[in-house]
């Protein structure tokens, strides 16, 4: 059973395999495009205007704990959506290195995550996989949006 994902890098050596019904969008935007917002998480890097709707801009590397490097523009970014209900619209902005490719893999390949990953990285992504000599973590989109918002879990709960 293949499935497809949307592969973006994320730092130097990382790849992340995001699922391809939770991919909105990839974006070029410049830093003035992100408005800050005071006493966030320094992952968070505040909100954009994107079709009408502000949403929250996330440094991904960032986020997932791992040693980041600075931001240069143009920042190259995916929309990442929860795919759980039609009635659910959540949207995050999330800035990577780099755009790849799409790519299909079994899922009953992918394989259980090291036990060393930051506490944060474990939480959002569903294991790892290699494809075409490439590791690639798979990222949860329930999962991301369950950790920004504990309360997205029993919200979705309630609408199903």
């Amino acid at each position: 059973m293949s499935q497809e994902y949307f592969a973006v890098k994320i730092s130097h050596n990382l790849r992340m395999a995001i699922p391809v019904m939770a991919v909105g969008d990839v974006l070029q935007l410049q830093q003035q495009e992100v408005t800050p917002i005071p006493n966030m998480e320094p992952w968070l890097l505040g909100v954009n205007n994107h079709k009408g709707n502000l949403l929250w801009v996330m440094h991904l590397e960032a986020f997932l704990g791992l040693k980041f490097t600075s931001l240069i523009n143009p920042l190259t970014a995916v929309v990442v959506r929860s795919t759980q209900s039609d009635l659910d619209n959540r949207q995050i902005i999330c800035i990577v290195k780099g755009i790849e490719d799409v790519i299909s893999f079994d899922r009953r390949r992918q394989r259980s995550l090291p036990t060393k990953l930051p506490k944060r990285s474990k939480s959002v992504l569903a294991g790892y996989t290699r494809h075409q000599g490439n590791t690639h973590v798979v990222l949860d989109p329930l999962k991301l949006f369950a950790v920004l918002n504990p309360d997205f879990t029993a919200t979705l709960a309630h609408s199903a």
